[in-house]
């Protein structure tokens, strides 16, 4: 993690001590948590399916290294659902791409939460008085 050089030498000491005590959540590798669960309420009980839409075969190799990577970290699972949606792949801004799920058409039979998720602000302003802003 890159810490920004705005900061001051005690900030810089501040925030590299934080990052080195809680290393286990301050890191590359994406993680799961089992604090909370998720249900998505749907208007129909007819299953969402679109075929996959072609990909270039010179990223196939990228893709299902991606996806074997992703299972392994455990951030998807192997599923047997009657849902289906395609993959995409998105151009991230320095030149590489993020494998993604085309999911418009499960987003239009989705009943959303009214209840609006939280300003990062004011999560902040809860976390503490003050901020350390480092770049990632």
């Amino acid at each position: 993690m890159k810490i920004s050089d705005e900061l001051t030498d005690e900030q810089t000491k501040e925030v590299t001590d934080l990052l080195t005590e809680f290393q286990d959540i301050f890191n590359d590798v994406p993680g799961l948590t089992t604090l909370s669960e998720h249900s998505v309420t749907l208007t129909t009980d007819v299953p969402i399916r679109s075929k996959p839409y072609p990909l270039p075969y010179a990223m196939q190799e990228m893709v299902d290294k991606e996806l074997e990577t992703m299972l392994k970290l455990e951030i998807i699972e192997s599923s047997s659902s009657a849902y289906a949606s395609p993959i995409v792949l998105v151009k991230k801004s320095y030149g590489s791409n993020r494998v993604c799920m085309d999911i418009r058409k499960l987003n239009k039979v989705t009943v959303f939460d009214l209840e609006s998720m939280p300003q990062p602000e004011q999560m902040f302003c809860q976390i503490g008085e003050r901020f350390i802003f480092l770049n990632v």
